[in-house]
């Protein structure tokens, strides 16, 4: 079959989402109008529901995970990405609905901005959700760096600093002051930039969507937990990710150079063992699974390189401090989410007290299963690691766009 032969077999039910992170490509196709759970009985996560509503729930299609042998060059990933999503394709037969692509910390530099609507928009009494995608779009013309690749996604809509929600895609918004956008962005420097625009040119009419994962927190943890508020730490193979919802919208991000293997690098060159023996080490360690000795040589260890991540942890807080007091509960997730050194250095009460009307944090493993009642949909999903892959495949579900 000739690829262009592939868009004329789109399937609207089917959707596929790509959680590219340091050291790996996690591809999910499912479709999302599977079973429904039943009324009343939606995701249970720490004692609250999802709500009383039906819900569907996803069926896993296909999972492939592509893993890099050692940290890549951040161009590489974008290129295996590209490959990956021929393949996967070319395997389907058929074009998904929508192609989802969430993109984290270690590919781009990624903060939050309020965008503000001047003009003669104040003329105005009302806006459509049209309206609002046309501002929109223009202002992500004014401010993009030509010199740097830019990914900005609309997290809401604010009225004179106040967020709102447009019911529907035909309700006029009244327009009582200044309006404007809060959007998150992902700045791509040099040539990753540049594989980036090259690759969704060479893909050009795939229904992708390339959007920050921290994004896909604001839906999938409210809905599919029932949780508003909450202080999120991803723990990923290079990077920690770092973000606080607040009344169910993301308030703040930051990241800092941290991650799980960088504990599996450090006990590889400590015990004299390649990187992938520390890293099943790991993994029997986190289990309990290694004996007396050698835990007792590895827990000093890693409890030692837990309080440097603690310190950059404590240092990356400083930019939270101006959206308000932290919450009390801590959702901890990502591949190093097994590391119970760090469980421990963040539920330590030392570090929320400048930061929060709490005097204890209280933290909770974010698993993958948590956001679908417990189902591991089939064994595709499980375990912290898959979590945010869990979050994006909610998004995709759930997801009306801002702009209708």
């Amino acid at each position: 079959m000739a690829w262009y032969d592939l868009f004329r077999r789109e399937s609207p039910n089917l959707r596929a989402v790509i959680d590219v992170g340091s050291h790996s490509i996690k591809t999910v196709v499912f479709s999302a109008g599977g079973a429904r759970l039943p009324v009343g009985q939606g995701s249970v996560f720490g004692g609250e529901m999802s709500g009383n509503i039906a819900v569907p729930k996803p069926k896993i299609i296909k999972k492939t995970a592509f893993k890099f042998s050692s940290a890549p060059d951040p161009a590489r990933v974008v290129t295996q990405l590209r490959e990956i999503l021929f393949s996967t394709l070319k395997e389907l037969g058929r074009v998904p609905s929508v192609i989802t692509i969430a993109l984290g910390a270690y590919l781009a530099d990624t903060s939050l901005a309020t965008w503000t609507v001047g003009g003669n928009l104040p003329k105005k009494n009302s806006v459509s959700r049209r309206e609002l995608g046309i501002y929109f779009q223009n202002l992500f013309e004014q401010k993009h760096d030509s010199g740097r690749a830019l990914v900005a996604y609309p997290l809401g809509v604010l009225m004179n600093e106040y967020r709102i929600i447009p019911r529907s895609a035909q309700e006029k918004i009244p327009v009582k002051g200044a309006v404007g956008f809060q959007t998150m962005l992902l700045y791509f420097q040099g040539e990753i930039g540049t594989a980036l625009a090259s690759a969704k040119q060479s893909l050009g009419g795939l229904p992708i969507e390339f959007m920050p994962l921290a994004a896909t927190y604001q839906e999938s943890i409210p809905k599919g937990l029932g949780i508003a508020d909450a202080f999120l730490i991803d723990i990923g193979g290079e990077e920690t990710a770092l973000a606080l919802l607040k009344d169910g919208a993301i308030a703040q991000v930051a990241s800092f150079p941290f991650g799980a293997h960088h504990f599996v690098r450090g006990t590889a060159k400590t015990l004299s063992i390649s990187f992938d023996e520390a890293d099943d080490l790991k993994r029997q360690y986190a289990a309990g699974g290694v004996g007396v000795v050698k835990k007792s040589e590895l827990g000093l260890f890693l409890k030692e390189e837990a309080e440097h991540w603690k310190k950059m942890f404590l240092s990356s807080l400083d930019s939270f401090y101006a959206t308000g007091p932290l919450p009390a509960r801590v959702l901890l997730f990502g591949g190093g989410a097994y590391l119970a050194e760090i469980a421990d250095a963040v539920r330590k009460p030392d570090w929320i007290g400048g930061f929060s009307y709490v005097s204890s944090p209280e933290v909770q493993i974010l698993r993958a299963e948590n956001f679908f009642g417990g189902e591991t949909l089939g064994g595709f999903l499980t375990g912290p690691e898959d979590a945010g892959l869990a979050s994006l495949i909610v998004y995709s579900r759930d997801h009306a766009p801002l702009f209708g």
